[in-house]
This record gives structure tokens, sequence and C-alpha cells, in this order.
């Protein structure tokens, strides 16, 4: 018996057949687009696994997860390996791919390629392809995939070393407009991304203009620029003004901490205890609580300082930021405190 011709379907007629059931649909969305899956328009190539002896300094990028980065791939860095002999297409990554991490600690990282040179692709890298480049647009594929981010990570399995399968990636959900219309998507998409870089930018800058400021304002105090006027006015001379180090106006004493970290014998008490987190995490030079506390067994292992002391942060990436507490309170190694500070000695 003869075998029945298969009918061929249309791309309108496969995607009316992928359809995703109303009832799983995650939000409303316009007449005229569909909700389908990544499977019905998407297919995901997995990388070759390329051994460390195939490694060269010249011939054909290689990239790996460590060239993802920022959205984008970045091959400045990368090594190169010999062409493959077999295969060699479903390895091959062009312009305007979509690569994603599919393993290790930046699981999920993705990034598109913009050079016009192909490369290959590693191992547990996928690349995300359109099936039908008369219906997706490459960024309204991109711009969907940076919006899921992080239920593609969700899909990950494993403990130190996460993995995502590409088979389950493939029954994400997608909203589907006509070509058209995400053309009119990823340029307003685009114009709203350029708006908001700018302002960024203008941020940025207006931040640096700020510190600028305050630093030409501490300068100022500090030579005298801000009492000219009124040592004028007192017939003052800035000669009066003396030079001395911070030894001969107070004390500078550190803190300490009890130890170990957290234990019950020192720790969950009544008395404040002040870490330099407390300091940094303040919009203002005036500190006025403590996230951490302690009991009176941990008092000999740290410093006891009185309200209006100034601090200072020793320590860390954040060393040098200054405080007063507005209270009675211990402090940590990582501070530093000003004692006996005399206004009348200055």
């Amino acid at each position: 018996m003869a075998k029945k011709k298969q009918i061929e379907l249309t791309i309108e007629e496969k995607l009316q057949n992928a359809l995703v059931p109303k009832e799983e649909q995650p939000y409303k969305i316009p007449n005229n687009w569909c909700w389908t899956y990544f499977k019905d328009i998407f297919y995901i190539e997995n990388g070759y696994a390329f051994k460390k002896i195939d490694y060269k300094k010249e011939g054909i990028p290689l990239v790996r997860i460590s060239n993802i980065e920022n959205g984008i791939v970045n091959i400045n860095e990368c090594i190169y390996v010999n062409k493959l002999e077999k295969n060699e297409e479903k390895y091959v990554i062009e312009k305007g791919d979509l690569l994603i991490a599919l393993s290790g600690a930046t699981t999920g990282k993705n990034g598109v390629y913009y050079l016009d040179e192909i490369a290959y692709l590693n191992q547990r890298i996928g690349n995300i392809k359109i099936k039908n480049k008369e219906k997706v647009l490459n960024e309204y594929r991109n711009y969907y995939i940076a919006l899921k981010n992080e239920d593609i990570l969700n899909l990950a399995y494993g403990g130190a070393q996460p993995n995502i399968s590409p088979k389950v990636i493939e029954f994400i959900s997608i909203p589907l407009p006509p070509i058209k219309e995400q053309q009119r998507i990823v340029n307003r998409i685009e114009s709203l991304f350029a708006k908001i870089d700018r302002a960024k930018e203008l941020i940025e800058n207006t931040l640096a203009q700020f510190e600028q400021n305050k630093m030409a304002i501490l300068h100022k105090a500090f030579i005298g620029e801000l009492t000219a006027k009124w040592r004028t006015e007192k017939g003052i001379s800035k000669d009066t003004w003396k030079r001395k180090k911070i030894s001969e106006v107070c004390t500078v004493v550190r803190g300490g901490s009890p130890r170990p970290a957290g234990n019950p014998k020192f720790y969950g008490g009544n008395i404040p205890f002040m870490k330099v987190a407390d300091i940094t995490n303040n919009d203002t030079p005036y500190v006025e609580s403590t996230a951490c506390f302690i009991k009176e067994a941990g008092l000999s292992k740290t410093r006891m300082v009185e309200e209006n002391t100034l601090l200072l942060t020793n320590s860390g990436a954040t060393l040098g930021v200054p405080a007063i507490c507005t209270f009675k309170t211990t402090f940590n190694d990582g501070i530093a405190a000003f004692l006996n500070l005399n206004p009348q000695s200055i």
C-alpha cells in the first residue's frame, strides 16, 4: 500500500498548532498577537567539546562562557582552534547570534555576537537560533530572552555547578506579534534605552561634580577661605592659625570585636555594637542605631564611646568614611574613634 503524501504546513499553520492553551497564557495580549512556545520558533544548538589540546595561538576564535559579558560576546581575549572537518555548520557563530551559558556559576548569562568574522561555539553554550527569520526578528528574540533571564535561571538544576537543559527552555512561552510590530517594539525599546543611558550618564556626571564640589568646599575650609570675611570683620590675622598633629588634639583608638563572631556568650544582648556597615549604609554623617548588640560579657573584648564621638572606618573597601554616633555605643576593630577632642586645644 502506497504511503500517503505528507502535507507540508505553512509557518502560520504551524504557529496556530503551537499556540499556548488559554489557561496557560501568562497575561492578555493584543488580538493580532499569539502565545507560542520557544521550541516552535527557536532551536538551540549546543557547542562542540573542544579540548585544551585543540587550543591554538591563531585560527578560528573559540567562544567560551567567559567570553559572554554584559549582554555581548567579547572575543578580545579568546583562544583559537583549527577548522573543524565535520558538522562545522552546527558550531559556527555568526553575526547576530544570541548565546546563552548552560552551566557553571554564570548559568543563564547571555550575549549577542556582533562581529563579522565567524567563531566556533564551545560546549555548554547554547546558540538560540530562529527557525524562520521572516517571522521573528533577532532583536525581538534578544530583548525577550533578557526579560526572561530570571525565569531561565529558575529552570537550572544542580548545586555548585548548576545546569540548564535546552529542552526545558523550549517550553518557555513567548508572545509573538506580527513582524512589523516586532520592529516597532524593538525601535521603541532602543529609543527608551538610549534615553535611560543618557540619563544615567548625566546622573553619573552630576554625582562626580557633586563630589568634586564637596572636596572643593573642604579644601577652602582648611585653607581659610570660608572664614576670610569673618576674620576681616574681626580684625583677626590668618597668622593665628596653627598646624598640629591629630595626636596633639585628641587620642585615636581602635575598636574591638568579641570573638568568635556571633557567639551567644557575647552577642544578643542590649548593648549597641557598631560595625562598619552601620556607618557606610547611612545616608547622613550621624549614626543613630546599630544592627548588632552585645552582652556585658563582651564589653571586655571591645570599647565603649560616649555619644557625639567622631568615628572613622579604618579597613576594607570603605576605608576612611567618617561619622558621629548620637548614642553611647561599643564598636568593632574596623572603626577608629577620636577621643578627648578638645576644641580649646586647637
